[in-house]
């Protein structure tokens, strides 16, 4: 299974985004709302698969969630 080095970003993106909750959740919300603004801006503009970037975003944030959880409580 080959991944892309922007595959890669969008998981680690994710990952930042759900863990930046336990500091400044704020941020956090305003990260994924940009992301998911740019995302959108582009699948506009090229006519882009977005939807697979923002997949892998939320994947990104899905495996961290549980360890933000067990801190977090």
């Amino acid at each position: 299974m080959k991944i892309k080095i922007t595959s890669l970003a969008h998981y680690l993106g994710g990952s930042i985004a759900a863990a930046l909750t336990l500091v400044v959740p704020t941020l956090a919300v305003l990260l994924t709302a940009l992301f998911v603004i740019y995302e959108m801006d582009e699948k506009w503009t090229i006519s882009d698969e977005s939807f697979v970037d923002l997949k892998e975003y939320l994947v990104g944030m899905f495996f961290i969630s549980p360890f933000v959880l067990v801190i977090r409580f």
